[in-house]
């Protein structure tokens, strides 16, 4: 079953804090090495439909993110939603928990899958 747990990622003030330091010690390394950070893989299998609270945790997380990506380096380019394909009802959510949050990535990443025939 998906959904949230307390295991699942950063969610708390403090882990979020901790996170930011891993970013911005990441980017901080990389600086000259690697242009592009992807924030969270496929964070929306996580979502449970209806679920505002999953799309809130994603926004406060990728906002955390760029930041700190910006700061350690400003020519870093931040990829967000990173999702397992078009949730509709996810970015839906995720606009409501926060109306600005194109400001806190660079790019939007889709992963499309060929399933069927």
């Amino acid at each position: 079953m998906y959904g949230i747990d307390e295991e699942s990622y950063p969610k708390t003030d403090d882990q979020l804090a901790a996170f930011g330091e891993y970013v911005y010690n990441l980017v901080s390394d990389l600086k000259g090495k690697v242009t592009y950070f992807e924030v969270w893989n496929e964070f929306d299998i996580l979502y449970n439909k209806g679920d505002k609270d999953d799309a809130a945790y994603y926004a406060k997380l990728l906002k955390v993110a760029y930041q700190k990506a910006k700061k350690a380096n400003p020519d870093a380019k931040v990829v967000g939603l990173v999702s397992a394909g078009v949730n509709i009802y996810f970015f839906d959510d995720l606009l409501e928990a926060d109306s600005n949050i194109g400001k806190y990535m660079d790019i939007i990443s889709f992963h499309l899958y060929a399933m069927g025939n």
